[in-house]
């Protein structure tokens, strides 16, 4: 049996492009996650494992959507083919079945791992210069100066929660613990209560 994965990082991406070559490439049964980065947990390529079994192939549209390192592919293709399971990845025309495609797959892999890193550098690099020029990275502040001054106030007032405070201020109840953790001793401490 020939088993197809696809993976997409967003929900707003559409793996039909994927699926259409893992049918055409034989398919029987395709298995899809949604979701990056290194930590991401693959439900779907973990099913597919499990339905795998001696003489059946794993084909996949491309090697990084295996796995996002190189460590990551190696170990499923390691395992695949301790099983006697092969493996495919279509768009680098490989296989993992003889001694020569596993070397050039390690090459191919380990290729994809060193773009993965310079785009991570590059993005880091970006990153770093951005805030060099001031830049504030982040999702923008909550609490604005004029929803800290109210807040404050109301705290001061001491007649409402904390919880109540936040839903007045239009914040969560977090933001409020974050900006003022000593309550209203912080604010008298602070000078907060301009």
């Amino acid at each position: 049996m020939i088993i197809g994965y696809t993976r997409i990082s967003t929900p707003s991406q559409n793996d039909q492009l994927q699926r259409d070559a893992l049918e055409a490439a034989g398919a029987e049964r395709i298995f899809s996650d949604v979701g990056t980065g290194v930590s991401f947990q693959r439900p779907g390529l973990a099913m597919a494992l499990s339905q795998l079994r001696k003489s059946d192939e794993l084909v996949v549209w491309k090697l990084d959507r295996l796995s996002r390192n190189l460590r990551g592919i190696i170990e499923v293709v390691d395992d695949l083919g301790r099983r006697g399971i092969g493996f495919r990845s279509l768009t680098e025309n490989l296989s993992a079945d003889s001694a020569s495609s596993k070397l050039l797959f390690t090459i191919v892999a380990a290729l994809a791992q060193a773009e993965r890193d310079v785009l991570v550098e590059r993005v880091n690099a970006g990153l770093d210069a951005a805030r060099r020029r001031g830049v504030r990275l982040g999702r923008p502040n909550a609490l604005t100066p004029d929803k800290e001054k109210m807040a404050a106030a109301l705290l001061r007032e001491g007649s409402m929660s904390v919880r109540a405070i936040a839903a007045q201020v239009g914040v969560s109840p977090p933001t409020i613990y974050r900006a003022f953790p000593g309550g209203k001793a912080a604010i008298q401490v602070s000078g907060r209560d301009a």
